[in-house]
């Protein structure tokens, strides 16, 4: 049986990561004049829009909670207006078990219903466990969550969080983007409305 040909549909249709890091089309081609602001094409633009001084975010400083393993690092930062940005960076692969849900839970205990922000732009994966896991939390605590918004870094940790929000039945409630400035600017606003 010859699966080239599903192969090649499947490349036409996700591309390869190191086309998008080149930023090639998906048949390895270069963009050209007519396809150059055709999003569908790529994973992410590498020319970002710029934020304006209002939605500009302000610098963070140490997390308030910070787990670091051999795979991940995780941080909790508490921000004005109840709003929590969780940021995780590497593969996260239950190295920490439960105990950043049970850091939100303390946080959510103390504020209330809360907007969350996951900030996961430097995320390069999730086992399916801790997937699962991050979707029945969700799920559990979806009536203290006003909103959550997550940033993702690769179509990979996408469609993992869609799956998680549909699990979590979050929609509506869960926005994902794929930009950081369409990200940063929401949290902006969140943690210093005027």
């Amino acid at each position: 049986m010859n699966r080239r040909p599903f192969y090649d549909q499947l490349r036409r249709m996700h591309g390869r990561p190191q086309d998008q890091q080149l930023g090639l089309d998906y048949d390895g081609s270069m963009p050209g004049p007519a396809d150059a602001n055709d999003r569908s094409l790529k994973l992410h633009s590498k020319t970002e829009p710029r934020l304006s001084r209002r939605t500009r975010p302000k610098p963070l400083g140490p997390p308030d909670i910070r787990y670091h393993g051999v795979h991940c690092e995780l941080g909790i930062h508490s921000l004005p207006h109840r709003v929590i940005l969780l940021k995780i960076s590497g593969t996260d692969i239950g190295e920490f078990a439960t105990a950043p849900m049970k850091s939100l839970d303390d946080l959510i205990q103390s504020f209330g219903r809360i907007r969350l922000f996951i900030d996961a732009r430097d995320v390069l994966g999730a086992s399916i466990e801790v997937s699962g896991d991050w979707a029945a939390w969700l799920s559990a605590s979806k009536d203290m969550l006003a909103t959550v918004t997550m940033l993702t870094g690769s179509r990979f940790v996408q469609v993992t969080a869609e799956f998680v929000r549909r699990f979590a039945s979050l929609e509506g409630v869960m926005r994902i983007c794929t930009e950081w400035a369409v990200f940063d600017q929401a949290l902006a606003e969140a943690s210093d409305p005027q």
